[in-house]
């Protein structure tokens, strides 16, 4: 599901003067709210890099089981920066008549920015993947797919990896995954700042006009 966040003018409390000049010199308020929204996915994006929520808080870090089966240390272990996949896909999804809508398209973004518990829906166990070549293919395909591929099983008998041929583990089976909640999504005391900067410029090349 994606997920996103809206950007009101009427919100914009610090920038109410400077937005009410505007009004009255733009005919149409879409530039102004699309280059806003332009600076908010800066801001969001930028937040990947800090690892931390609007309000200043840190994100709790990447965990040392997930760092390790990151194939070559991808994102160098940034939080959230596995393949960037994320970050990258903050966009302006929508401009309306006095708002812009800042947000992620990707399935696992509100997860990501709320936190949650995954459980599996078809199947007993969730299966995370160790390698490269178990993250490109569910673990019911690559158990099809090559031969002598095998479960794993505890003291109790009961699955908790699947193992190649040679016996090098490529998922991991658990019965749910706990997601951090990290949020990225919103404005903090800087980014209004930065906005109300932002508006403050385009007033003065629209009066200047």
């Amino acid at each position: 599901m994606a997920f996103s966040t809206e950007i009101d003018l009427t919100a914009l409390a610090v920038t109410t003067d400077r937005l009410n000049e505007l009004q009255k010199l733009l005919k149409r308020p879409r530039p102004l709210l699309t280059a806003i929204g332009l600076k908010n996915v800066e801001q969001t994006r930028r937040r990947f890099d800090t690892a931390t929520a609007p309000n200043g808080s840190a994100w709790k870090p990447t965990s040392e089981f997930s760092l390790s089966s990151r194939p070559g240390g991808g994102g160098g272990g940034k939080t959230l920066q596995d393949r960037g996949l994320l970050k990258k896909s903050i966009r302006v999804t929508q401009v309306r008549a006095s708002s812009v809508i800042v947000g992620s398209p990707l399935i696992y973004s509100r997860i990501h920015h709320e936190g949650g518990t995954i459980r599996p829906r078809n199947a007993k166990n969730l299966a995370i993947p160790r390698t490269t070549a178990a993250r490109r293919t569910s673990a019911r395909n690559y158990m099809k797919r090559n031969k002598g591929a095998r479960f794993l099983f505890n003291k109790k008998r009961k699955p908790w990896a699947i193992a190649n041929k040679s016996g090098k583990i490529q998922y991991i089976l658990t019965k749910k995954v706990e997601i951090p909640r990290r949020p990225f999504l919103g404005m903090s005391t800087r980014d209004f700042r930065e906005i109300d900067s932002l508006v403050t410029d385009i007033a003065r090349k629209v009066a200047a006009k």
